[in-house]
C-alpha cells in the first residue's frame, strides 16, 4: 500500500509541476510578471523515492562510445538523398515495366479481336 501511496504523490507532484508550468507560460503570454514560487526540477519529481540524484551517479564514460557511433551530419544528408533517388528510380522503373506489360496485353487483345471479326475478307492460300 505504501507504494500505492508514493505514486500518487509523486503524480499529484507532477500536475503541481504542469500547472506552474501553465501559469509561467500565460504570464510570459500576456506579459504580466509570474506570480509563482519556483518548484522541484522535473527529475526530482519523476525519481522514484530513494534514488540517487544525476549529479551523485559517477560518469560511465559513455561519451567515447557514443562518440564513435556519431555520423556527420553532411554524409547522413548525402546518405539520405542516395536513399530517396533509389526509392524514386525503384519507383519508376516499377511503373514504367506495370505500364508496359498492360500495354503489351492489351495489343494482344485487339490484335485478337481484329483477326477474329466477322465480314473480314480472309486470303486464300
Amino acid at each position: 500500500m505504501p507504494d500505492r501511496v508514493d505514486e500518487l504523490l509523486r503524480q499529484r507532484r507532477l500536475i503541481q509541476e504542469h500547472l506552474a508550468w501553465l501559469d509561467r507560460e500565460i504570464a510570459r503570454e500576456t506579459g504580466k510578471p509570474a506570480a509563482v514560487s519556483p518548484l522541484t526540477s522535473i527529475a526530482h519529481v519523476l525519481s522514484p523515492a530513494g534514488a540517487q540524484s544525476p549529479a551523485a551517479v559517477e560518469p560511465s564514460g559513455s561519451d567515447p562510445i557514443l562518440a564513435q557511433y556519431e555520423q556527420n551530419p553532411q554524409n547522413l544528408q548525402q546518405d539520405v538523398r542516395k536513399g530517396c533517388l533509389t526509392a524514386f528510380a525503384i519507383g519508376m522503373a516499377l511503373f514504367l515495366g506495370s505500364v508496359g506489360i498492360a500495354y503489351f496485353f492489351y495489343a494482344r487483345h485487339l490484335d485478337a479481336k481484329r483477326a477474329g471479326t466477322p465480314g473480314q475478307v480472309q486470303k486464300m492460300r
